[in-house]
């Protein structure tokens, strides 16, 4: 059964490309992956994240336009950790949804808990009677995503009867996190703005902006998310995910509004002699 459709023999899993060489005088871009295989292209569409793009500077050759490294050095790249706590049965009622934390300073100073302090809260997991939900964000969601599981459980377990003390919380059963801080693919959870790309001007309108066989130039945004403008200039590598989204950054749906976005670019410049 071919699931792929017209796909098949297109779509390569499990493969890491460690070189993207967009300068070639063919016009083509070659990629390497980690198994030794070469492909060519006319244009590739990188979607990595913001912090794959900051951890692995030497992906690309030749190295990428100076605006563009000056948006990936200076715009922010974060964590958020979730974090799912399962019990044998609820301890709560069915119209409890859940609790947001206000830590107070004599809070934080735990031995070996110190990263609790990281966690915001806790709701109700929605189809999942027996599980809660919880929310970290902070310097600590490394240590939060790392630990073992005995440890996490204690941190968990003290927060819940620290914060729910007229209720009778019992041992979890299993507490597990998201590891998107230490997935190789990911190195995060989302992109924002911060003071030093503020001060130096640099902004996913950056981060966006194709690079050409010839020269880097600045592409205005003159095509909506419904229309299709040709270009003339043909775009070689192409970005996209949440980072590269002006207005709707660290979500879902401005990274796939991105690829939106760069397909109707390519399909521009196809274009082109049509007009």
């Amino acid at each position: 059964m071919n699931e792929l459709g017209l796909l098949k023999d297109c779509v390569e899993f499990n493969a890491c490309v460690t070189k993207i060489d967009w300068d070639r005088l063919d016009g083509t871009v070659q990629l390497i992956t980690d198994k030794g295989i070469t492909y060519e292209a006319d244009h590739v569409v990188v979607t990595v994240s913001l912090g794959v793009l900051k951890q692995n500077p030497q992906l690309f050759e030749p190295r990428l336009p100076l605006p563009k490294l000056r948006a990936i050095n200076f715009m922010g790249f974060g964590t958020v950790t979730k974090i799912f706590v399962e019990f044998n049965e609820p301890f709560w009622q069915d119209n409890w949804p859940g609790f947001n934390a206000m830590w107070r300073t004599d809070d934080m100073y735990q031995p070996q808990l110190e990263w609790v302090a990281d966690i915001y809260g806790f709701h109700r997991y929605p189809f999942q009677p027996r599980v809660l939900l919880g929310w970290a964000a902070g310097p600590h969601t490394d240590t939060i995503e790392s630990i073992d599981s005995k440890m996490l459980a204690q941190g968990v377990l003290y927060m819940l009867r620290r914060f729910l003390p007229k209720l009778k919380i019992p041992q979890p059963k299993l507490v597990t996190t998201s590891k998107w801080s230490k997935d190789p693919a990911y190195l995060g959870g989302y992109s924002y703005p911060t003071l030093l790309s503020k001060s130096y001007n640099v902004s996913a309108m950056d981060l966006l902006q194709p690079c050409n066989l010839m020269a880097y130039e600045s592409y205005e945004l003159q095509q909506s998310f419904v229309s299709i403008m040709p270009m003339t200039v043909r775009p070689i590598l192409l970005f996209a995910g949440e980072a590269t989204s002006p207005h709707h950054f660290s979500t879902v749906h401005g990274a796939v509004e991105t690829g939106l976005r760069e397909a109707r670019r390519l399909i521009g410049y196809y274009m082109k002699d049509n007009y």
